[in-house]
């Protein structure tokens, strides 16, 4: 936006730092007579609504980006997590695995010694 162009209708209307909202001073454009200051102060605000609009739709995509972002981040530790339990779980079975094995062995020994000792 020109700001020499609407330099003289600023005191009307103008974008608000603070709330991100445009501030309008309509008690002061209704005191307006002359019809080119009022057709610049409506163009103005024109502008300053199409500028409204444009900012709040870059809030809304920002913000849909910052859920997307959350669900990315929501999907990954779930992920990890499942991927940690899965991890988990074979490090189980492999030990359990290994525990049978030597259960196994140690009866078998067990048995071979009861043998022995029945035979001698």
């Amino acid at each position: 936006m020109d700001d020499n162009q609407y330099a003289s209708v600023r005191k009307y209307a103008w974008w608000n730092d603070t709330d991100q909202t445009i501030e309008i001073d309509w008690d002061a454009i209704n005191k307006v007579k002359d019809s080119e200051q009022g057709d610049l102060i409506k163009e103005y605000v024109s502008k300053l609504e199409g500028f409204q609009s444009q900012y709040d739709e870059q809030i809304e995509a920002l913000e849909d980006i910052e859920t997307t972002l959350q669900e990315i981040q929501e999907r990954g530790q779930e992920e990890y997590t499942s991927l940690e339990d899965r991890t988990r779980d074979a490090l189980i079975k492999q030990i359990q695995d290994k525990i049978d094995e030597l259960t196994a062995v140690d009866e078998a020994i067990n048995d071979t010694n009861q043998k022995l000792m029945d035979s001698i």
